[in-house]
């Protein structure tokens, strides 16, 4: 492992033209390395553990090579990923291959916390499939300080995979819900855009902007074009100390194969409403969360209003099945107010998020169906 780690740190320094001795020299002798166990719990694997490596020299700190790999305990198969980076002020690459087992939703949900409800409650959220005999390459320009030109490109094959597994800690008489069957093949994706991100690392509140305009293509069996428009705002009120975080997301795709759907329902889309409830390729998505930070709990109790928040939250959403060949840049067209899925709900969070509580009711329709839900580390 070692010596796959120095080899791949050469080639990464021949790449970008560095002196191939005094890399060789600074590899040898200053490789500061770092480890990490992997550990997780799903409804396709079932336990699975593995191992993560990242080495980097300690002159040249802009440079990592990185492998991880483990093995699925209940489905018998091994997933891996090998590959290296490069972090400079004004720019960062990254190349890897991989055999992996995959998710789109891996930005709604963090892998501990999903394992943790997968584990006790059979609140697995994600949906899986395995994408083998992979390579990726991301690359990442910053022209200025809050501004970033993103560029991706990846080829890889498309597998399905069945639930493994059916063990829980508790609701061991019922079972996991299936894991969607997907379109197998070989495929291809482009992706191209801008970000534009003001946002900074700090404790306390301030207010920024995050906006991004992402175009994907795929290619070779699953030709496609497709577009998504986000944006988040961080905004303090100008009445107490209250502040409101504004999600919004506009996305087109010209396919209709679940993976490349856009699903709404449950955590972070529609917090009203059963996991995945709509599915479809355009969608509009908007979430609003109102943290009073101590304008309610403060005034009660100062020493608690450090540690306990309320937020107030409300969420809408809309999504459609356009035809195959209609153009991603159409489909909108069907769009109706009465269409829009809403839901409202108010949470209690303990210190900056680190376990939220959150009771949510949908209110466009005549069911009284209350939603609850329990986040870890929620991040906006």
């Amino acid at each position: 492992m070692a010596r796959w780690l120095q080899e791949t740190l050469l080639i990464a320094c021949f790449i970008v033209n560095l002196p191939a001795a005094s890399c060789a020299q600074g590899i040898s002798r200053n490789l500061k390395t770092s480890r990490s166990a992997l550990l997780q719990y799903n409804r396709v694997e079932g336990l699975f553990v593995g191992y993560g490596i990242r080495a980097t020299p300690s002159d040249a700190q802009h440079f990592t090579a990185k492998f991880s790999g483990g093995y699925g305990i209940h489905n018998q198969s091994a997933r891996w990923d090998i590959g290296f980076e490069v972090d400079k002020p004004k720019w960062s690459a990254r190349a890897e291959l991989f055999d992996r087992t995959t998710s789109n939703d891996e930005s709604i949900v963090s892998t501990a916390e999903n394992t943790l409800f997968s584990l006790l409650f059979k609140g697995d959220y994600l949906d899986y499939f395995r994408t083998r005999n992979g390579f990726e390459v991301d690359i990442k320009l910053t022209p200025r300080r809050f501004v970033s030109l993103v560029v991706y490109l990846s080829a890889f094959q498309y597998h399905n995979m069945p639930v493994d597994v059916n063990w829980t800690v508790f609701r061991t008489s019922d079972n996991f819900r299936p894991n969607p069957t997907i379109r197998e093949g070989n495929a291809a994706i482009f992706k191209a855009g801008l970000v534009y991100n003001n946002q900074r690392k700090s404790p306390i509140f301030r207010n920024a902007w995050m906006l991004s305009v992402l175009y994907e293509k795929g290619f070779r069996e699953f030709p496609y074009n497709g577009i998504a428009l986000s944006f988040k705002r961080y905004q303090k009120t100008i009445f107490g100390k209250g502040a409101f975080v504004a999600r919004g997301l506009m996305a087109s795709r010209e396919s209709v194969d679940k993976q490349h759907l856009y699903d709404l329902g449950g955590i972070s889309t529609l917090r009203g409403y059963r996991i995945k409830e709509y599915a479809g390729n355009r969608t509009l998505l908007l979430n609003i969360d109102y943290m009073f930070h101590g304008d309610i709990v403060g005034k009660l109790s100062s020493r608690l209003g450090q540690f306990v928040e309320l937020v107030a939250f409300a969420d809408a959403g809309w999504v459609t099945l356009a035809p195959k060949h209609a153009s991603f840049l159409d489909g909108f067209e069907s769009f109706r107010l009465g269409d829009i899925k809403t839901n409202i709900g108010t949470a209690v969070s303990l210190y900056r998020q680190l376990i939220r509580v959150n009771i949510s009711r949908r209110i466009d329709s005549d069911i009284d169906d209350w939603t609850f839900s329990v986040r870890f580390r929620r991040r906006f």
